[in-house]
């Protein structure tokens, strides 16, 4: 698994053949250059069995999750509303990961410095021939 030498990880079970994945960017802001990381996270999640299991997975599924890894990242709503003298002023969401395509979705995550990101990675193993 090649990660950045500033990306760390944790790994969280949640079920039979689904793990949540934790990534930090360890890398500051006030660093002299403070890089922007990116991770292959179908690479990454396919070493990741291969390493447990000394064997391929038949499927993996990655969904980006919030930071609690309860809830979809993309099922959050597109505006947040704030109340400022009693106006309601609508901030659009910037997109946190612009880089993705609806083709090669995850195979390259951006981490910014200091930040956090959570992913739902769930597998389905190749079925055994006997």
């Amino acid at each position: 698994m090649n990660l950045p030498n500033t990306v760390t990880y944790r790994l969280f079970p949640k079920a039979k053949g689904e793990i949540l994945v934790r990534f930090e960017n360890l890398a500051d802001n006030f660093d002299k250059s403070p890089a922007e990381s990116h991770i292959n996270l179908k690479e990454f999640a396919t070493a990741l069995y291969l390493q447990v299991n000394n064997r391929n997975p038949k499927y993996v599924g990655i969904k980006e999750m919030d930071l609690q890894g309860v809830n979809k990242h993309e099922k959050r709503k597109s505006y947040w509303y704030k109340s400022l003298k009693k106006q309601t002023i609508k901030l659009k969401l910037k997109s946190v990961d612009q880089s993705r395509s609806k083709n090669n979705k995850y195979s390259l995550v951006h981490l910014k410095p200091m930040q956090l990101r959570t992913f739902l990675i769930s597998y389905k193993a190749p079925v055994k021939k006997e």
